[in-house]
């Protein structure tokens, strides 16, 4: 038992000192001296060693099943046309004097939402009248 404590605790500290902890933070943190602290800090830890190595190539193996492009499911073909009708029925309910709030009522959506297709709306017209 006290052989699974000192590795734990040797372990604690070479995580908490590449956390950048000030040694006395991490004897108080522990419950331990400041001198076991300097004690494990210079002796070399062969379990912590092999947990990073471990992380280390479960991250490698993460980042090998990722595909080079973004990859979206969950957007539908027509989808891009539906949020271009909703942008411009928004363009037409504020043309007709609705607030913001009437209109999400009114297309089932948050009054933010609402904000944000005009928004985008605006952007998309300065950056047609740039163009011309």
């Amino acid at each position: 038992m006290a052989r699974d404590a000192t590795e734990f605790q040797h372990k604690a500290i070479m995580a908490l000192a590449s956390e950048g902890f000030p040694r006395p933070s991490m004897a108080d943190l522990l419950g331990i001296s400041l001198r076991s602290v300097r004690r494990y800090l210079n002796t070399s830890c062969p379990a912590y060693a092999e947990e990073m190595a471990g992380r280390d190539q479960r991250a490698a193996e993460v980042e090998s099943l990722r595909p080079v492009r973004a990859v979206t499911p969950f957007i539908q073909e027509g989808d891009c046309i539906r949020v271009r009708d909703h942008r411009d029925r928004i363009l037409e309910e504020v043309q007709k004097g609705r607030s913001q709030a009437e209109i999400g009522r009114l297309l089932g959506i948050s009054r933010r939402m609402v904000h944000y297709h005009l928004r985008v709306a605006k952007f998309e017209a300065t950056q047609i009248s740039k163009t011309e």
